[in-house]
């Protein structure tokens, strides 16, 4: 861990030391190997895949906040105030909401994806929501605080551009925008030493991910800057499971790749079988660059959720079909079972 603070406004940080105690929001910025885990209750695959996931590890670079374990909590209530404030209120007989400075047009919350949670912004996206520990009882030595992870950034998309003395200049990349940082370290020799951990990591992660794309290949031979156009068709459903009690769930479909959303059909109202039409959103078209198919962890994700008016739209499972698959799909229909993601409720198959 790396001790670093903000300083001022904007995008500087500086060491602690330099910092008086009354505007020290600290930072400590750790450099974290994780196994790969499957977005699935259990790994989806089977064979050389399913062993490959099992070996694949992940590398994160870490930033942690420090926390005030007496201004906190107060903080943390005025925060939620502010977001009822703007969250406005929901009109139980159309399930629309009426955000504050809407102009008085009601806001159609069936537009929104209830998992997409961010502002927009780079930052944002980089949210570190895995949930974490509760923090330690309090000793002197910690002046009455703890650290709390804020963000949570892919050695991928973690790019040292600059480097002045004992500062580093790093760049994030997510969603076609990117968002530069400057952290300012205590010495010269820890600015030094956390950019050899990054190159170092960055070299064995390209290693790696060169091994696992030549087994995920097999007896595939890409051409170069080959890139793909795909047509999807989501048919239909049966026998879907309910996630409310004594009604049909009411189905909708979200695509994913590697985090990003890339499609969502319309839901179907109470029904265990749905069917998705062309004005329901069941075609879309997908374009990829084939290498970058096969560098990921487990291809497209199509996950069926419980679309409700009010309250969060509950997953009643998902599937994931992985490179080798798509690439050599020839046209014909498929069906796939849902499995509960990692960490959601398991309301059956379907």
């Amino acid at each position: 861990p790396l001790p670093i603070t903000p300083s001022g406004r904007g995008n500087r940080f500086v060491p602690s030391t330099l910092t008086p105690s009354r505007l020290g929001r600290r930072r400590r910025v750790n450099v974290e190997i994780h196994r790969a885990r499957s977005v699935f209750e259990s790994a989806i695959g089977e064979g050389a895949a399913n062993d490959l996931l099992e070996d694949t590890e992940i590398c994160y670079v870490r930033v942690l906040e420090h926390k005030n374990r007496v201004l906190e909590p107060i903080a943390a209530h005025l925060k939620d105030d502010a977001k009822r404030a703007k969250r406005g209120t929901v009109n139980f007989f159309t399930g629309s909401v009426r955000r504050k400075g809407s102009g008085g047009d009601d806001y159609d919350s069936s537009s929104d994806d209830e998992d997409d949670g961010d502002d927009g912004t780079v930052m944002e996206s980089f949210r570190d929501k895995e949930p974490f520990a509760p923090p330690p009882p309090a000793t002197v030595a910690e002046d009455r605080g703890y650290w709390q992870p804020k963000y949570k950034i892919s050695l991928r998309m973690f790019q040292i551009v600059e480097r002045r003395k004992r500062s580093v200049i790093a760049a994030f990349e997510a969603k076609g925008h990117s968002a530069h940082r400057e952290f300012v370290f205590d010495d010269e020799a820890t600015a030094s030493e956390f950019c050899a951990i990054v190159e170092k990591n960055k070299m064995l992660l390209d290693s790696r991910q060169k091994t696992r794309l030549e087994i995920t290949l097999g007896d595939i031979k890409l051409k170069k800057d080959e890139e793909l156009a795909l047509l999807f068709d989501i048919c239909s459903g049966s026998n879907l499971p309910r996630s409310d009690v004594g009604k049909d769930s009411d189905p909708y479909v979200t695509v994913r790749f590697e985090g990003r959303k890339l499609h969502r059909t319309d839901f179907i109202p109470t029904s265990a079988d749905p069917i998705w039409t062309l004005r329901k959103g069941a075609l879309f078209i997908w374009r990829v660059d084939a290498l970058e198919l096969f560098q990921s962890e487990e291809g497209l994700i199509f996950e069926v959720k419980d679309y409700d008016a009010v309250g969060a739209n509950e997953s009643l499972g998902a599937f994931n079909v992985n490179a080798r698959t798509l690439y050599k799909w020839h046209g014909e229909r498929r069906e796939f079972a849902l499995k509960p993601l990692l960490g959601r409720r398991d309301f059956g198959t379907g």
